[in-house]
C-alpha cells in the first residue's frame, strides 16, 4: 500500500525577535522503504514560507530547535536504516554536521530494538 500525507512533527521559534520559524516535516510518499522523507522549512512570522534548509531523504525528524545565537538549527532524525542522529545545519550556509549517531554509542544497531537519539533543547548561551 502506498499512502501520500505529510505531518509537521516539530515547531521552532528563532530566538532574535521571533521573526521567523521552522519547522521539521515529514512526508510519507511513496512505497515502503521510500515513504519517509524529511525537511526543515523556514517560515516568516506571518507564516510566509520562505525556504527549505535541509532534506533528509528516507528519514524522520521528530525534534528540532534554534540555537541561543539563531545561527544553527540542532535535529534528531532516524532512518530507514534503524540509525538515529543528531545533526546540526547552519542556517545561513545550509551546512550539516552530524554531532553524534547511535551507533556511535551503542558499537552496533539492534534491528530487533533500535536506539534513538531525542533532541530536547540547546544548553547554555
Amino acid at each position: 500500500m502506498c499512502i501520500r500525507d505529510r505531518s509537521v512533527s516539530d515547531v521552532s521559534w528563532e530566538p532574535h525577535g521571533s521573526q521567523k520559524f521552522a519547522i521539521a516535516v515529514d512526508s510519507r510518499s511513496g512505497c515502503y522503504p521510500d515513504y519517509l522523507d524529511a525537511k526543515i522549512d523556514i517560515f516568516d512570522k506571518n507564516g510566509n514560507f520562505q525556504e527549505t534548509i535541509i532534506t533528509e531523504p528516507k528519514s524522520k525528524i521528530t525534534n528540532i530547535g534554534w540555537s541561543p545565537d539563531g545561527e544553527f538549527i540542532a535535529y534528531d532524525l532516524y532512518s530507514t536504516d534503524l540509525i538515529g542522529k543528531l545533526n546540526m545545519v547552519e542556517v545561513k550556509t545550509k551546512t550539516v554536521k552530524e554531532l553524534i549517531n547511535t551507533r556511535t554509542i551503542e558499537g552496533t544497531v539492534n534491528m530487533d530494538n533500535p536506539v534513538l537519539i531525542l533532541f530536547t533543547d540547546w544548553v547554555g548561551k
